[in-house]
């Protein structure tokens, strides 16, 4: 079984009278690559934040790597930095976000093959 990373049951925050979450469930496992997409508004900093444990959330629960992020630990905020330095590295030879889903880069590459062709 894979190692749970982000579980997040019931996640709710608003700020007077606008609801930024609702209720939201995530569980993503080591290994998985998970992205929050939507519209502005949509909550998708709010998440981000509580999951740092910058924000405090109004109800649910949040587990970061075994972690509270709402006690403030100091052991996940280490992990968490020390994993978003190493991101932030790349070598020349690493494409970013940007570049691989700009139309030039699109434009320019073969589509890849289909699996087992």
């Amino acid at each position: 079984m894979t190692e749970t990373v982000i579980e997040v049951i019931g996640l709710r925050k608003s700020y007077g009278d606008f609801e930024a979450l609702k209720g939201i469930d995530v569980t993503v496992h080591a290994g998985e690559v998970f992205c929050l997409l939507g519209p502005n508004g949509a909550g998708k900093t709010t998440t981000v934040e509580i999951l740092e444990g910058h924000r405090d959330c109004d109800a649910g629960e949040v587990r970061v790597l075994g972690h509270d992020p709402q006690r403030h630990d100091r052991a996940l905020k280490a992990r968490i930095r020390s994993a978003a330095s190493i991101s932030r590295w790349r070598s020349p030879a690493t494409p970013t976000c940007s570049s691989s889903m700009s139309p030039q880069a699109a434009s320019t590459r073969p589509p890849a093959a289909a699996p087992g062709r």
